[in-house]
């Protein structure tokens, strides 16, 4: 706009100069006119000044078109503001003349920015040049430079600078951005040296400003070859970008594993690099632990005597263990990624599906047995456990499971459960005889001494075990003794009855001994048929009797 300012002055210097020079030549004409001079004197005068005068006129159009080229509002203005011209240059739709001329500033300005123009105006005519910035609604920014054009008379030019205010901010913001971003920004020049970083990258490599400026690529990347820039500043021109990790060295020696996104620039006929440069020491401690724990788990899966296995919401294997895996005759690799469908039986997949949806629907541990039939591979019977895995956020996104074969083990249980019924059935035929014990006395008598309680089974067993030592020992009397039973029923009573009767079949006798009075009351009021049944108070009395008549046969057969 000062440029403006000095043709404007120019101008005005040239027309004055102009007049003077008319002036001039018009009195010397009138006085030529009156002296001696010759009528070639006056005509060589004439063309001087019409001379003159052209070039004069020449340059105050050449000066006019100028300022009709000037982007700038120009207004001249008395010493009390009042606007006396005014032009709008070329082409734009400014506010007519008449809003302005004949006017002071304090009618057209509100008073705040009308006092600012008079101080301006003040300056201006004290020789002081004058330049201020101001904003008109709906929020336009313009720039306005008062200049003196002679004692009583200023020239201002106004310029909108509106766009150029909104580029500086936006750079201004831009600047900001850079300036106070968590990643570091360093741009690079065609020499691999800095031309600009941030704060952030200061902050990184513990350098100032002036310090990191100082410094080329290769100073901060230990492993990056400067013989290899051509080829990177080729490979990011011609890509756009470049995203790489790499280690940059501190102030202080120590090394930071950054991750570098390099991007191609052109600007005013200038080439850059521009990196963000991310500090990624925390992300590569957090892979770190990461794959720790990831190898951890590959270990717990890769050596666990059980199985384990997940799938997610599709019904995908999303990790599955060796053991795992060899349970259904396949390789973990083999069974990522895929569903049961795929690799089991349809109903068991089908069973399958509606427990994994039960599972992630209702949150609730499942434990369950399955049997796999496979042709020509023995049958597999494989224990169950299934819960749910959840996010962060606690929705279940995964069935885990912990599968487990026990074929061994159901064989196991089997064969111990066969040899357990095998020692049970030793045991009750043991505790059979010892509650129903049957003693020899002699060739042909045995004796069944009875002690406790007598139930049904009881009494069943002792029937049995009457009639299997009556043919075993081919005795032909056999002694009851219930000296030791306390209770005796109807039931009771009448199964010594049957017992009696059936030892009769086989051509033997039955003698009763031992019956209490309560037992003898009980029988009496059942009504019970005892006939062909010998009976005696006491073992020895019913043990005496039958031995005594043994003898008697003995010594009659003699």
């Amino acid at each position: 706009m000062s440029g403006a300012t000095e043709t404007v002055a120019t101008l005005k210097t040239e027309i004055a100069q102009l007049q003077q020079r008319i002036s001039e030549l018009e009195s010397q004409v009138a006085s030529q006119s009156t002296g001696t001079s010759t009528q070639q004197d006056s005509a060589e005068l004439e063309r001087r000044v019409a001379e003159r005068t052209a070039e004069l006129r020449a340059s105050e159009a050449k000066n006019r078109a100028l300022l009709q080229a000037l982007p700038d509002m120009l207004f001249i203005q008395k010493r009390d503001s009042t606007y006396i011209e005014y032009r709008a240059p070329s082409g734009t739709t400014y506010v007519p003349a008449e809003v302005f001329l004949g006017k002071k500033i304090t009618e057209i300005f509100p008073p705040e920015l009308a006092q600012k123009f008079l101080h301006g105006i003040k300056q201006a005519l004290a020789g002081k040049p004058y330049l201020m910035e101001y904003t008109l609604p709906p929020g336009g920014f313009f720039e306005a430079r008062i200049s003196a054009l002679d004692a009583d008379t200023v020239l201002t030019l106004v310029r909108d600078i509106t766009e150029r205010k909104q580029t500086e901010e936006a750079l201004r913001m831009a600047q900001l951005s850079l300036d106070y971003s968590i990643d570091g920004v360093q741009w690079l020049d065609r020499n691999a040296q800095h031309i600009y970083v941030n704060e952030a990258m200061c902050r990184q490599l513990g350098y100032t400003r002036e310090e990191l400026l100082a410094l080329s690529i290769a100073d901060i990347d230990p492993a990056f070859p400067m013989e290899a820039w051509d080829s990177v500043w080729n490979e990011v021109k011609e890509q756009g970008f470049v995203k790489l990790e790499t280690h940059h060295r501190r102030k202080d020696g120590t090394l930071m594993p950054v991750e570098v996104t390099s991007n191609y620039l052109a600007f005013d006929d200038k080439e850059f690099l521009c990196a963000f440069v991310r500090d990624i020491t925390e992300r590569k401690q957090a892979e770190k632990e990461m794959y720790e724990q990831q190898a951890l788990l590959q270990g717990i899966l890769d050596n666990a005597p059980f199985g384990l296995f997940a799938v997610d919401r599709a019904g995908h294997y999303i990790m599955c263990s060796r053991v795992a895996a060899t349970n259904l005759g396949l390789t973990p690799e083999q069974v990522v990624g895929k569903t049961d469908y795929q690799i089991l039986p349809q109903a068991v997949a089908d069973a399958n599906a509606e427990k994994f949806q039960h599972i992630l629907d209702t949150g609730n541990f499942q434990e369950h047995e399955f049997v796999l039939e496979q042709a020509n591979e023995p049958t597999q019977v494989f224990l169950h456990n299934w819960f749910p895995i959840s996010d962060p956020n606690g929705q279940r996104y995964a069935v885990c499971g912990i599968i487990s074969n026990i074929t061994e083990r159901k064989q196991a249980e089997a064969e111990r459960a066969n040899f357990q019924e095998q020692i049970i059935e030793a045991q009750r035929h043991a505790l059979r005889e010892l509650s129903t014990p049957l003693i020899p006395i002699s060739d042909d008598v045995v004796i069944m001494p009875l002690v406790g309680s007598i139930d049904s089974r009881r009494a069943q067993q002792v029937m049995e075990a009457l009639l299997e030592g009556v043919a075993y020992y081919q005795a032909d009397t056999v002694i009851l003794d219930i000296t030791g039973v306390r209770v005796v029923d109807t039931q009771v009573a009448n199964a010594f009855l049957r017992a009696a009767q059936a030892v009769k079949l086989l051509g033997a006798r039955v003698i009763l001994t031992g019956i209490q009075p309560e037992i003898a009351q009980t029988i009496v009021q059942l009504g019970a048929d005892m006939s062909g049944i010998a009976t005696h108070g006491s073992l020895q009395s019913g043990i005496a009797t039958v031995l005594n008549q043994h003898n008697q046969y003995n010594q009659h057969k003699q």
